[in-house]
């Protein structure tokens, strides 16, 4: 039969059915391209008449011409053809408009967690979590190190067990581990200080609830379990 038939590459399933089916007319026929060039007068390569059963995106006139030399129903070619054309602008429509649902639920989620839109600590824990997942997923070790040392060089200014605790959504940050967060992840300092003021809004916001209803961070997580483990029934 000359020319082996390469693999069928489609994407749709009307593309595959026009493939099987041109392939099936040139068996029918026991014709080999270099044979179906010569019927149709030269005007396509047998490579090209080959690309045209490969389930690969083909032009009107190639499929015609594969059928008139394989002496098939070129209404019928014409009818795959065409349902294969509308299969796969249809693939396209949907791949195009998932890429824009996607690029439009990051732009929500960016403006969302944006820090002139914060105001109360569960939209600050989204903040971060997503500034977090923006740089790569870097671990609390790394966050840690990258946040460097308080002043005096003997504590860390961002501890990963406190960083554990506030991004697990069960104590929300103190001002200064916010501000070590955010340039532990290279935020620039104007969006830093946005930060800084959406955390003074949602403080004094707290501090005007009830007493039973507030949810005031600390300022150092590390020093209030210290106090707690020292402060144990007992220890007095």
């Amino acid at each position: 039969m000359g020319r082996r038939e390469c693999a069928v590459f489609a994407r749709t399933r009307q593309s595959l059915e026009l493939a099987l089916w041109l392939r099936t007319q040139r068996e029918r026929r026991a014709v080999t391209y270099a044979k179906m060039a010569e019927l149709t007068g030269h005007r396509f390569s047998p490579a090209t008449l080959s690309r045209g059963a490969s389930g690969r995106k083909a032009s009107r006139e190639v499929v015609l011409a594969y059928a008139e030399a394989c002496g098939a129903d070129t209404d019928e070619a014409l009818r795959r053809w065409k349902a294969a054309q509308r299969a796969e602008a249809q693939r396209r429509r949907r791949a195009r408009a998932s890429t824009e649902f996607g690029d439009l639920a990051t732009s929500v989620r960016s403006v969302m967690t944006h820090p002139k839109l914060i105001d109360h600590f569960g939209k600050l824990l989204d903040a971060m979590v997503e500034l977090r997942a923006r740089e790569g997923q870097p671990s609390l070790r790394d966050l840690q190190s990258a946040a460097g040392k308080t002043p005096d060089g003997r504590h860390h200014r961002l501890p990963k067990s406190s960083l554990s605790v506030i991004l697990r959504g069960e104590q929300p940050p103190s001002r200064s581990h916010l501000t070590a967060f955010l340039e532990a992840l290279s935020v620039p300092a104007a969006r830093i200080r946005l930060s800084e003021k959406a955390w003074d809004r949602i403080t004094d916001s707290e501090a005007r609830k009830p007493p039973g209803s507030r949810h005031t961070p600390t300022r150092d997580l590390p020093a209030r379990r210290a106090t707690e483990r020292t402060s144990r029934p007992g220890d007095h």
